[in-house]
């Protein structure tokens, strides 16, 4: 039992010293009430947000940014999540699209 100001102890457990309980210490200059209070009060957010879908564009928006940073084609690829050629092809401007709708004209496809 702490028969003292109770804001000032903190439950300690260090096993490498072998020691269990309650210890004095004091609060950081920036520590008040009110962030005791909003700390006690806050609740953990239980709800799962779904990861937004990323467009292609924006890929080869952010490619481009990084590399124009430093990065090297690999970091780049580990970061956005494809292989180091698709990197590549994303930075000289592959034609995507453009390549899918003359395969598809050439081959009667719509």
């Amino acid at each position: 039992a702490i028969d003292k100001d109770k804001i000032k102890w903190s439950y300690v457990y260090a096993p490498e010293s072998n020691f269990i309980g309650m210890m004095e210490n004091s609060l950081p200059a920036f520590w008040s009430p009110g962030l005791s209070k909003a700390y006690a009060d806050a609740k953990p957010s239980t709800e799962v947000k779904t990861p937004k879908k990323i467009t292609r564009e924006d890929k080869v928006m952010k490619v481009k940014e990084l590399r124009k940073i430093g990065y090297s084609l690999g970091e780049i690829a580990k970061i956005i999540g494809t292989s180091k050629s698709t990197v590549e092809n994303y930075l000289n401007g592959y034609p995507y699209r453009r390549k899918r709708k003359i395969q598809s004209i050439r081959y009667g496809l719509k």
